[in-house]
């Protein structure tokens, strides 16, 4: 299956949910590490990659 035939099959479960009022289910809950959210090298990181890498637009 090429990538145009993948994208279309996700659309059309899209909108199969949409027509049919669901919604597609995970297997498990997601966990995520406290860590994740307190460590610092982590953050540095996060805002370098993320926030500084092209310009923030103010408004």
């Amino acid at each position: 299956m090429d990538r145009a035939e993948e994208y279309n099959q996700i659309a059309q479960g899209i909108v199969d949910h949409y027509k049919n009022g669901t919604t597609a289910q995970a297997l498990g809950t997601l966990q995520v590490p406290v860590t994740s959210y307190t460590d610092p090298d982590r953050w540095d990181h996060e805002i370098d990659k993320i926030f500084k890498r092209l310009p923030l637009m103010w408004r």
